[in-house]
């Protein structure tokens, strides 16, 4: 999916761990990460990458659009969230995009997390007034 004259893929990991170890040895721009992996989690593996390698973009792609786990990855730093089933188009825009310095969450989610922030700071609001 990354057959892209501006992309060199450079490793492939299965796990968590061997994601994290790769990531040291080859020290890419940018890494595509799942969130379910076999031994530790996408999310903690891209914690311990940022904490180790901030220069580094992480780019969560994963089946789940629960809320909780964008937060999780926003928290853990990375630099995008997609879903996967997105197109090869959007995927190599994607690495292209944070490459570049950017970020981005996949458009279908935004809507539900703009929600949950107006949500919470429509409670927040009501506490001041209520205190």
């Amino acid at each position: 999916m990354l057959n892209d004259p501006s992309i060199e893929v450079v490793g492939e990991a299965a796990t968590g761990t061997a994601g994290v170890e790769l990531a040291h040895q080859l020290s890419p721009n940018v890494i595509l990460m799942d969130v379910n992996l076999p031994d530790i989690d996408g999310l903690v593996a891209t914690e311990e990458i940022k904490r180790e390698m901030p220069e580094v973009s992480v780019i969560i792609v994963t089946g789940d659009d629960s809320r909780r786990y964008i937060r999780r990855a926003i928290d853990a730093g990375a630099t995008g969230y997609l879903m996967k089933g997105s197109t090869r188009e959007v995927l190599i825009q994607a690495v292209k995009m944070v490459h570049a310095g950017g970020s981005l969450i996949d458009a279908s989610l935004l809507s539900s997390l703009a929600h949950d922030a107006n949500e919470e700071s429509g409670e927040a609001g009501r506490e001041n007034i209520d205190k």
